[in-house]
C-alpha cells in the first residue's frame, strides 16, 4: 500500500479503547464490553504496556473509577 510523505494516521490509544468499552458496558449495560474490556486488558502486560495512571485518570473524569476498579482487579 503507497503512503503518502504527507499522510497522518491517527491511532486510538489502547487506554482509551478500554475506557470506550467501560463506557459501553457502565452505561449501556453492554455484556459484549466485558469481554473487549477484559480481553484488551489482559492482552497486554498491565504495567509495561498500558499507562495505568493514565487509565485511572481517564476513568475518573468519565465517573468509571468502579469499573476501571473492577477491570483491573479482575472482577467483571
Amino acid at each position: 500500500m503507497l503512503i503518502e510523505d504527507e499522510l497522518t494516521i491517527n491511532l486510538i490509544s489502547i487506554e482509551d479503547l478500554v475506557i470506550d468499552r467501560l463506557n459501553a458496558y457502565k452505561y449501556w449495560h453492554d455484556k459484549r464490553c466485558t469481554f473487549m474490556g477484559k480481553s484488551t486488558h489482559k492482552g497486554k502486560k498491565i504495567d509495561k504496556e498500558i499507562n495505568i495512571s493514565y487509565l485511572q485518570e481517564k476513568a475518573k473524569a468519565e465517573g468509571l473509577e468502579d469499573a476501571i476498579e473492577e477491570l483491573i482487579n479482575d472482577r467483571l
